[in-house]
């Protein structure tokens, strides 16, 4: 019955609908469908915009984010008094506030990346381990991930910065300790179950070590899952350091970060509103386009999703 159906629906010689959709699958590039969405396309083009800041704004605007100019201080947001860098106005001692917005991405977007890393890796290499040699190994890393896992991140940030120098290097350490239970637990879950495949078994049989095993057969069909996490952490972590850095226990000066710019803004918010308003606006602008790329990349890549797309491009 399958037979005519597809000889009914398919002329002679033509390719059936099931390897169509196949190769549908396989040629539509993701460029594709992200023309397709504009909130998509506008999270992407910002993302682009902070990547260019990131790259070029400390070379850009490096002398004028740190020097001081008294004469323009507090200027008004709109004067183009000096030039188009002082659009957005300036701050107590007269440095242009766009001009330190640009140059402070490098910073955020850089403890951001290395803090989401950095638990990416170990949090999922504790987590691979525990999960494929079970017995007490595994259950005294679980215990200590519930532990950790106890205490909310921000807090436990809060203390040990406290305790030690606030330094971009002990910051980036702090944010990534607290975000290892995700992937560790992530990443046991996945290793619970594949470890009782047949391929795993074979790979026993023919003499392969434990790290053999994990490295060359379970670890790549971690890998997807754990990446999908790390992109809506790396927002959560970069909120996490403008929060930080709000409360004057990260990044300190001459450092630059939105988070840091936000608390020197917020004592002049009936005065200067501009001081605080734009670096926090930058702040939910970046994440929320971090989050919305994070959604588009899970849904396209999702099989129950994507042919949402395939049916609009055949539309």
């Amino acid at each position: 019955m399958t037979e005519l159906n597809n000889t009914r629906d398919n002329p002679p010689g033509a390719p059936s609908i099931q390897a169509e959709m196949v190769a549908t699958r396989t040629r539509t590039p993701y460029l594709y469908f992200l023309i397709r969405d504009p909130v998509a396309v506008l999270a992407a083009l910002w993302l682009l915009f902070l990547l260019f800041c990131a790259l070029f704004g400390e070379w850009l605007f490096g002398d004028l984010a740190r020097g001081m100019n008294l004469a323009a201080r507090a200027a008004p947001f709109g004067t183009t008094e000096g030039g188009l860098v002082n659009i957005l106005g300036a701050d107590a001692l007269g440095r242009p506030i766009l001009a330190r917005i640009i140059v402070a991405t490098r910073v955020t977007l850089g403890i951001a990346m290395a803090s989401a890393i950095a638990a990416l890796i170990i949090g999922t290499l504790i987590g691979l381990w525990a999960g494929f040699k079970g017995g007490w190994t595994g259950r005294v890393i679980m215990q200590l991930s519930d532990v950790l896992q106890s205490f909310p991140s921000i807090l436990l940030a809060m203390v040990v910065l406290y305790m030690l120098s606030p330094s971009p290097l002990n910051l980036i350490l702090v944010l990534a300790v607290g975000q290892l239970p995700v992937y560790i637990r992530v990443a046991r879950a996945e290793v619970l179950e594949l470890r009782e495949r047949l391929f795993v078994d074979a790979a026993r049989v023919i003499g392969a070590r434990p790290y053999q095993i994990i490295a060359m057969h379970i670890g790549p069909m971690v890998i997807p899952t754990v990446i999908n996490i790390v992109t809506i952490d790396f927002a959560l972590i970069m909120l996490s350091e403008s929060s930080l850095s709000f409360l004057g226990i990260g990044v300190q000066a001459p450092n630059i970060t939105w988070g840091l710019m936000v608390s020197q803004g917020k004592d002049y918010l009936e005065t200067a509103w501009w001081m605080a308003f734009f670096p926090g606006l930058m702040i939910m602008l970046s994440t929320l386009s971090i989050n919305l790329m994070a959604n588009w990349t899970r849904r396209i890549r999702d099989p129950r999703e994507r042919w949402r797309f395939e049916r609009a491009k055949q539309a």
